[in-house]
């Protein structure tokens, strides 16, 4: 097959790409970055770029759309990029003859819409114009395959992925983890969060493509354990003598509120989740039954497997990727966090006595 993949120099792009390479598919890997992937046709440009687009993609069997602005763009980036960029991709691919259109969504989509206490008919926080976008670009999608004959739509929507390249919302725990300090965690760590390794997602996109489908398919390692287990095993297992810092999840969640309001840079899905003591898993049992999919690592065992990367990466010097910087406003509740709880305990301690 020829597939044509958008944002082709991304995280799970980059994996996607690989793995069609290697089961023999022709890639032709669009991307802002233009870097080079061996064996495939790169093609450097803003998926925005229409004319582009529809040159670029004349000829393909199938396109993977896995690029979108994430929660820090601004405003118009994330409707531009992650919307009306939805509705020419597709388009272009109507009037290619495209078979199947595959795109990387968000779970984001499925949480309860949030506005501004203030500003009524604004969004709360950089995540929830991010989780409107999202939601705006699968309607897009499905409302433009309804109108008129066309790909086959296909969405994604994975668990948190994570491995070789980069470490997402993990950074400021796996960088505690590896200097022996005390590894920050919200609430009581008792909810469960899935993850999956990045390779495991990618075969399953790849599985997606070559066999086709259409709608909503969930991407998920099984039966995931819950935070603290979870982050306790990667501990263990880098043997550096740090250790749990837990923070109690009201004083958290009022953290997490105040950097919404005051605009600063938003806080993951995994930090709120953690603070609500909230499950986040997928129903990946569609896959499992009409792909033959399974995940090979578990949640815990991905996440194992992503410390090793990024301890590894530091080990040698190199620069670590992670979605986007730890901010200071991260780090410093973090810290505030750590004092709480040692201002907590200093009074537990008198109180014993």
């Amino acid at each position: 097959m020829k597939i044509f993949v958008t944002g082709a120099n991304g995280f799970l792009g980059r994996h996607v790409t690989r793995r069609l390479l290697a089961a023999g598919h022709s890639v032709v890997a669009f991307d802002r970055a233009g870097t080079p992937v061996a064996g495939a046709e790169v093609v450097c440009g803003d998926v925005r770029d229409q004319p582009l687009v529809r040159l670029s993609l004349a000829q393909a069997d199938a396109v993977v759309h896995a690029a979108f602005a994430p929660p820090q763009a601004s405003t118009d980036d994330l409707w531009s990029v992650n919307v009306e960029s939805a509705r020419s991709v597709f388009a272009a691919a109507r009037d290619a003859g495209v078979g199947q259109l595959v795109a990387i969504s968000s779970t984001v989509v499925e949480r309860t819409p949030r506005r501004h206490p203030v500003s009524v008919n604004a969004p709360l926080s950089r995540l929830d114009a991010y989780r409107i976008t999202r939601a705006a670009a699968e309607q897009t999608l499905l409302e433009e395959a309804a109108r008129a004959p066309g790909p086959r739509v296909a969405l994604v929507r994975p668990a948190t992925f994570v491995g070789r390249g980069q470490i997402g919302a993990f950074a400021l725990q796996f960088e505690a983890i590896a200097t022996g300090g005390r590894v920050p965690l919200l609430g009581g760590g008792r909810h469960r969060y899935q993850v999956i390794d990045v390779d495991d997602l990618a075969e399953g996109v790849a599985k997606l493509v070559e066999l086709g489908g259409g709608g909503v398919f969930h991407f998920g390692a099984p039966a995931p354990d819950d935070v603290a287990t979870m982050l306790s095993t990667v501990i263990e297992h880098a043997g550096t003598g740090a250790q749990l810092l837990r923070i109690p999840g009201r004083p958290g969640l009022m953290a997490l509120r105040t950097v919404e309001l005051l605009g600063l840079p938003p806080f993951a899905d995994w930090h709120h989740a953690a603070a609500r003591g909230e499950d986040r898993t997928v129903p990946a049992e569609r896959a499992e039954r009409e792909l033959g999919w399974q995940a090979r690592l578990s949640s815990t065992e991905a996440l194992v497997a992503a410390y090793d990367w990024y301890a590894g990466e530091r080990a040698a010097g190199r620069t670590v990727r992670t979605t986007h910087a730890v901010p200071g406003s991260h780090r410093g509740i973090a810290a505030l966090g750590a004092l709480a709880t040692r201002g907590a305990a200093l009074r537990a301690g008198r109180t014993t006595k």
